[in-house]
């Protein structure tokens, strides 16, 4: 859809009372490898459009998607979600986002530096995603209790929102 198209929807959904939600889950290359190092592979990251300018920003980083001739599946690098950052609300992934990844390999100075550019990038549009998918005998899985601690304390401690997804 065109920008245009879209803003002529959105009005229409507002002016009819609905609260429409735009944004997109990327797939994200969130720790390039060295030469010789095997590919980590791709965390998802949910972002949200604030208003027009970060629709667009969206269909940037969509466009980004596709544009590659690395042979890899469709993703964007953690420098264009940076880069497009403007006007978007970025939630950080839950237990298999890249946050969630890094602490549970025990990289607690590597999540915090993702983190701190994160929170450089999005400002007060950047929230810690929680979500809870226990099994069915009602226990949390493994990603989830090594995640949250980590995640409820550093929400906390830099100020960050907590957001609840499933």
């Amino acid at each position: 859809l065109t920008t245009a198209t879209m803003v002529s929807r959105v009005w229409g959904a507002a002016k009819a009372g609905v609260q429409p939600i735009i944004g997109c889950q990327f797939d994200v290359d969130f720790d390039p490898v060295s030469p010789g190092e095997k590919h980590r592979g791709f965390a998802p990251l949910v972002l949200i459009a604030k208003s027009e300018a970060g629709y667009e920003n969206l269909m940037l980083l969509n466009s980004c998607l596709y544009m590659r001739s690395d042979g890899q599946l469709p993703h964007v690098t953690i420098d264009e979600v940076l880069e497009h950052a403007g006007d978007v609300i970025c939630l950080t992934g839950g237990p298999n986002g890249a946050l969630g990844r890094l602490v549970q390999a025990g990289q607690l100075p590597k999540a915090d530096a993702l983190l701190t550019r994160l929170m450089g990038a999005f400002g007060d549009r950047l929230y810690t995603e929680l979500n809870r998918h226990p099994r069915e005998d009602g226990s949390n899985p493994e990603a989830q209790a090594l995640t949250e601690p980590w995640f409820v304390e550093t929400a906390y401690a830099k100020d960050i929102p907590l957001v609840a997804t499933n």
